[in-house]
């Protein structure tokens, strides 16, 4: 048995290891060095997040029935907080730029596709599989006089085959019911994981995919292992002071965001 134990101030690690051929490396130095980066990159992470507590707020719990946001009418507050504003605008800003074919998935409260028309794209493809967020899609197209603007009535899996090319891609959706909440929430690095492989087929080369990470201060390893499954490279940024309130019902609990631009 091989067994390691990490001690700092306030807790310890134990790491234990029944079978010599778990992780069995050409040499027994390389087993110990990869050993002991996992047991210091766990502890360094455990004393990361212990210092950033103080900043965190209350928030609501996460666990709960999700009610049937597929078809029936959602409160804008829940749709996307108050907070969210100004990081709809960065991904817009991040992914946007004149004459571009952009793909949205998500309307929502129609915050990003604003900041997408600002950008003056070519084109503007937006997947949103509610209906009464639909008519209001459509009544800002109409309002707006918008040309260029597609709406496509349905979950993004039901149309991804039959979608074009994009020069960028946001999305900015949600769990639709328990099942995608506890498959694509609770068991992936980030909600937006089981998109990765879809938006690396619908990027033209060098095209860019942005979404929520909702990551405070960096990317996990597991989160950076599944871009890198799919895509070159990616560029983080950080948006701090965001105004998130203590109510808060979304996975952000400290006033700061990572942005990601995922580059294909």
């Amino acid at each position: 048995m091989t067994k390691r134990i990490v001690r700092r101030a306030g807790y310890s690690i134990t790491l234990e290891l029944p079978s010599e051929e778990f992780l069995h490396t050409p040499r027994p130095d390389q087993r110990n060095w990869i050993l002991n980066k996992v047991l210091k990159e766990a502890a360094d992470d455990l004393d990361h997040a212990n210092s950033r507590t103080g900043d965190m707020v209350q928030g609501a719990a996460l666990a709960g029935e999700i009610s049937d946001v597929k078809t029936g009418f959602v409160d804008p507050e829940r749709i996307m907080e108050n907070w969210q504003i100004p990081v709809m605008e960065r991904m817009a800003q991040l992914v946007c730029s004149p004459g571009t074919d952009i793909l949205e998935v998500g309307y929502g409260r129609g915050v990003a596709a604003g900041y997408v028309q600002q950008q003056n794209p070519k084109s503007h493809t937006i997947i949103e599989c509610n209906p009464h967020i639909c008519n209001d899609c459509r009544a800002w197209v109409d309002e707006n006089k918008l040309q260029g603007v597609t709406l496509l009535p349905n979950l993004w899996q039901e149309v991804v085959d039959d979608l074009d090319t994009y020069d960028g891609i946001l999305f900015h959706t949600y769990p639709v019911d328990e099942e995608d909440f506890a498959l694509n929430v609770g068991g992936s690095s980030t909600f937006a994981e089981h998109f990765f492989e879809p938006a690396s087929k619908l990027l033209k080369p060098g095209g860019r995919l942005t979404y929520l990470t909702l990551e405070s201060d960096s990317l996990g390893r597991n989160h950076q292992r599944a871009l890198f499954k799919h895509f070159s490279s990616f560029r983080l940024s950080k948006m701090e002071d965001l105004a998130i309130p203590d109510e808060t019902a979304d996975a952000l609990w400290i006033p700061s965001l990572v942005m990601v631009e995922v580059v294909k």
